[in-house]
């Protein structure tokens, strides 16, 4: 926001008061690193542009932008020994379509496919959503139930992080996201409800492993970082008494944190609760 010349008000900037900003367009993730490094902590990296676009109506003013349009290792979608990979530059459109996200994690695909509108979905990108580390948006809170690597190319090299380390420490200036890597997308299941958004949201994961099934419930709210609590359905009841115990009990070990002048954490608990349920109902319906 921008304070009138009359000190009477604020308003809302846009791109038409932006002062010059330098445009770079690197080729590759490396360039793209060393032109941000380069251009220093005042720089951007930029791919689809519509998160950045409300930042500068928040009065954000870059003095460069980094353009990833040219960096092609960004948008490919590849399944290897070490899992799924999602690359930080495909819009929400191609990766919600992409044949190996689909029959690997149809769940995915879903929830993938449902964000925003059909205008945002073909420009929009992971990356973008990632590292806007908005709480109201989506995929942070799916990739956190799927139990997924952040992976990052620093000044220093590569790295990665979780989704939960976007708010709770932020990386290295100048890193970019190169994308995401979910673990054995063959032997986890996702389902994701957003029936109660903006209020909140819930991601349900159930992984098989050598010792049983185990589970991740994420929260998601307009106003609060994501929460995860993670369970075992290894040895518990399939009924309907069952799910119903294990999705309570579930939810009531999100703490405090998750509630907000908006709703309380009493509310998202009961309402986490009955969502934690159907999930699972649909999740093992599936299997």
């Amino acid at each position: 926001m921008q304070l009138l010349a009359s000190r009477t008000g604020w308003v809302s900037p846009t791109h038409r008061s932006l002062p010059r900003v330098r445009l770079l367009r690197p080729g590759s993730a490396s360039e793209a690193v060393a032109a941000h490094t380069e251009e220093g902590p005042d720089a951007r990296y930029h791919c689809g542009g519509t998160d950045l676009a409300a930042q500068f109506r928040e009065g954000l003013a870059p003095s460069a932008l980094v353009h990833l349009g040219g960096v092609q290792e960004l948008r490919s979608i590849t399944h290897t020994d070490d899992g799924l990979h999602l690359g930080a530059g495909v819009d929400h459109a191609t990766g919600s379509l992409a044949p190996d996200v689909v029959s690997l994690l149809p769940g995915l695909a879903d929830g993938w496919g449902r964000i925003a509108t059909v205008r945002i979905r073909f420009t929009a990108t992971l990356g973008g959503n990632l590292m806007a580390r908005r709480t109201r948006y989506e995929m942070p809170i799916m990739l956190r139930a799927l139990g997924a690597r952040l992976r990052f190319l620093g000044p220093d090299g590569v790295f990665e992080t979780e989704p939960a380390d976007l708010w709770e420490d932020a990386p290295p200036a100048a890193s970019l996201l190169l994308g995401a890597r979910i673990p054995e997308p063959g032997r986890v299941q996702l389902a994701y409800d957003r029936s109660l958004r903006p209020v909140m949201t819930v991601a349900v994961a159930l992984r098989e492993t050598d010792t049983g099934i185990h589970g991740r419930a994420v929260l998601g709210s307009e106003y609060r970082a994501p929460r995860a609590v993670d369970f075992d359905l290894t040895d518990h009841p399939r009924g309907e008494a069952g799910l119903t115990a294990l999705a309570q009990d579930t939810a009531a070990r999100f703490d405090d944190s998750v509630g907000d002048t908006v709703t309380s954490a009493h509310y998202r608990r009961r309402a986490a609760a009955v969502l934690i349920r159907r999930r699972l109902q649909h999740l093992l319906k599936g299997a």
